[in-house]
């Protein structure tokens, strides 16, 4: 996977201004599709210090953590909750990663899959993938969600191992997004995030404008963060609620759009708009 690894802080006031949640889960798959097509690696949730609602901040929580999960183990991950009444609305996040149920002789090993761990037996591990057999695995899974690499098939299990986070990285296996809240305060997670951290505001400079600073810099980042505000005010009004410097604890401050022609623009378009640029910027091949 091409660096620097992208992700995306969003307040934990988005969707707040709709009405229904059939409204927000549908704006939450627009997010979530963004996230997907490029590659998104973490969405970090920030308590929203103006307007904030945990009702609203679990839906969101939830929403995007069904829309990530590859389809096979979303009934073993999520129960019948109301914050999940409309999922089926939205359309499918079908990431090359979410793979289909194949017949277990039309593997081609190896074969890298995502697998919940189910439990042990003996001294092997069991994953299951989706498949009509679980993955054995001998050493034992760091977390329940896992990405593993099946190399061959027995009688009663598929043999594997689960890959690191590096390992799948580098083969180009994408296995979606994750979700995370944050615990720590928002000031004092910037202050740790070890990356590039980016203000989408359109009080910063317009894109156009440092595109080739960009360019020669974004290469040396492991990481890079998306910072986004809320929908009836930005990172200005955000940045003053909690005392808190932008010009310190971010690295650029970006106007995306030269002139908008809307009053706001919301938090899904914004990062549609700032992950597509980004993508380019990381792509670009030209003699600066």
């Amino acid at each position: 996977m091409d660096k620097p690894c992208v992700d995306l802080a969003i307040p934990s006031s988005y969707t707040l201004n709709l009405q229904s949640l059939m409204q927000r889960t549908l704006v939450l798959s627009f997010l979530s599709r963004a996230a997907g097509i490029y590659g998104v690696e973490n969405i970090y949730i920030y308590h929203d210090p103006i307007t904030h609602d945990p009702e609203v901040e679990r839906q969101i929580i939830k929403i995007l953590r069904y829309l990530s999960t590859p389809p096979y183990l979303k009934k073993m991950l999520f129960r019948r909750e109301p914050e999940l009444s409309y999922v089926g609305l939205a359309p499918p996040l079908t990431l090359y990663s979410h793979k289909k149920w194949v017949a277990i002789k039309n593997l081609n090993f190896p074969e890298y899959r995502i697998g919940l761990v189910i439990g042990r037996k003996k001294d092997r591990y069991l994953i299951d993938v989706g498949l009509d057999k679980y993955v054995a695995v001998r050493e034992k899974p760091p977390q329940n969600i896992v990405v593993v690499e099946i190399t061959k098939a027995t009688s009663e299990y598929l043999i594997g191992r689960v890959l690191s986070k590096g390992e799948y990285r580098g083969l180009g296996f994408y296995p979606g997004y994750k979700v995370k809240r944050l615990k720590m305060g928002f000031s004092s997670f910037l202050t740790k995030y070890n990356g590039c951290r980016i203000c989408l505001t359109r009080y910063g400079e317009y894109i156009g404008s440092i595109w080739h600073k960009l360019i020669k810099e974004l290469g040396g980042y492991e990481r890079m963060l998306l910072i986004l505000g809320s929908y009836e005010y930005g990172l200005k009004e955000i940045f003053e609620a909690y005392s808190a410097d932008m010009d310190k604890l971010c690295d650029y401050k970006i106007n995306l759009v030269y002139k908008q022609e809307v009053e706001t623009i919301r938090i899904e378009e914004a990062t549609l708009i700032g992950l597509s640029i980004v993508d380019f910027l990381k792509h670009m091949r030209i003699d600066l």
